[in-house]
Order: structure tokens, then sequence, then C-alpha cells
């Protein structure tokens, strides 16, 4: 079974801003062995600002 969570922007800003309990959650997914991923649509949205 592969265990894999997506990121959203709002999940991909928080760690940009380097909130402390944003970037524990996602350590604790690599802790666990899931895969984050994120969508192209959320790259796009983090590149033209949100």
């Amino acid at each position: 079974m592969i265990d894999v969570v997506c990121l959203d922007t709002d999940v991909l800003v928080s760690l940009l801003r380097e909130d402390p309990q944003t970037k524990k959650y996602v350590e604790g997914l690599e802790s666990r062995g899931e895969t984050a991923y994120t969508t192209p649509v959320n790259t796009l949205a983090l590149f033209l600002g949100g």
C-alpha cells in the first residue's frame, strides 16, 4: 500500500513562511513514510503569488 498526501497551496505557503506547526506536520508525514506531493495548479498559484 502506498500512502500519499497532496499538499495544497495553504500548506505550501505555510512552509515557505517557515510555520513551525506546518513544518512539524510535514516532517511527521516523512517519518511515517508517506509521500507528499502537490499539483501543477498549486505550483502555478505559488508562482503567480498565491
